[in-house]
């Protein structure tokens, strides 16, 4: 194994994956690769993590700052990937359609953007006011309750029930609207765009 996979022969293949024109003075990146390249760096720091427990086992508190220091690197490396493959996604359709947010994404990294996305809908002014619990979570169906929240519950207000579902073989959804009586106050089709390990949503 050693022989195939080494310094000396993935030197090249990473070189290839990730650098599009090596010969000026500065490289120059592929952009979309770099989620990938996060990808690499956890599971190359993980390694390094490990082996260096190893060397410290006898005295582990010796161990703790670097080790938190490789595991905040790993975390910003995956958050430069994240925004990266966000980018990619914004400008994944043509100017037409605007972007909603990852799927997966959507009640964890992407809720601030839905938040926008909210608001502007219900014609609320402040999106960091909003406040979404989510009713139903599966893989192809999402329903949020949205309130507008100034702190003090009894002065929440009831803002609206949203239920998005996707169909990703068909590259389509909608996304509706419902009162405080279950009745859709408006409802939109979407366009669902699939990548390797996520789905963009767009309107």
């Amino acid at each position: 194994m050693q022989e195939i996979f080494n310094e000396k022969t993935l030197r090249s293949l990473l070189w290839a994956l990730f650098v599009m024109d090596n010969s000026g003075s500065e490289s120059k990146f592929r952009s979309p690769d770099i989620r990938l390249a996060s990808e690499l760096v956890l599971t190359g720091i993980t390694a390094c993590i490990n082996e260096y427990r190893k060397w410290n086992k006898d005295i582990p508190e010796s161990s703790g700052p670097t080790i938190e220091y490789l595991n905040k690197s790993v975390a910003i490396c995956k958050e430069i990937g994240f925004k990266s493959r966000m980018n990619a996604m914004e400008k994944g359709l043509s100017e037409k359609r605007k972007f909603i947010g990852i799927w997966e994404e959507i009640y964890h990294k992407n809720l601030q953007k839905f938040k926008e996305f909210i608001s502007k809908e219900m014609e609320v002014n402040d999106p960091d006011n909003l406040d979404l619990t989510i009713k139903n979570n599966n893989r192809f169906e999402k329903e949020f309750r949205v309130i507008f929240s100034l702190g003090d519950p009894s002065e929440d207000v009831f803002v609206c029930k949203i239920i998005i579902r996707i169909s990703p073989e068909e590259n389509n959804g909608t996304i509706e609207f419902y009162d405080d009586k279950d009745e859709v106050i408006k409802s939109k089709s979407l366009v669902v765009k699939r990548y390797p390990t996520q789905t963009a949503l767009y309107y």
